[in-house]
């Protein structure tokens, strides 16, 4: 399976940078357009140049979705993007057979669920911080 990053809302020098970054490493970057937040997200590859259906929910929030990644080398990628400060506060995701069926507004919805409980958790836990 070819390793790709789909990303939404990266723009300037983080997305050229990630781009540079990526492509010494054999990784294809797809920057997904609103038009397409309704395709799946196993269809986004395939379907980056197809005419799609827009509407629906918009989101402004970054958001980064890895696929064909082995556990090991995917660490490895994270570090590297942390230390090029790249998605730094971005929604990230790892496809799954279960989450590539979604669409990227259903994926967005879920990782907002799960970023807004961690918040929550680690308040209860930590409070003050």
């Amino acid at each position: 399976m070819e390793k790709t990053i789909l990303i939404y809302h990266f723009s300037g020098e983080e997305e050229s940078t990630l781009l540079t970054l990526a492509a010494r490493k054999g990784i294809r970057v797809i920057p997904v357009p609103p038009a397409l937040y309704e395709r799946r997200l196993s269809e986004l590859p395939a379907a980056s140049s197809a005419p799609a259906a827009g509407g629906g929910e918009e989101f402004a929030a970054r958001m980064m979705v890895f696929r064909g990644f082995e556990e090991g080398e995917f660490d490895l990628l994270l570090e590297l993007l942390r230390r090029n400060k790249i998605g730094l506060g971005s929604l990230k995701a790892v496809m799954t057979p279960t989450n590539a069926r979604w669409t990227s507004r259903e994926l967005y919805r879920e990782l907002e669920r799960e970023r807004e409980a961690f918040f929550k958790l680690r308040a209860s836990r930590f409070p003050g911080k």
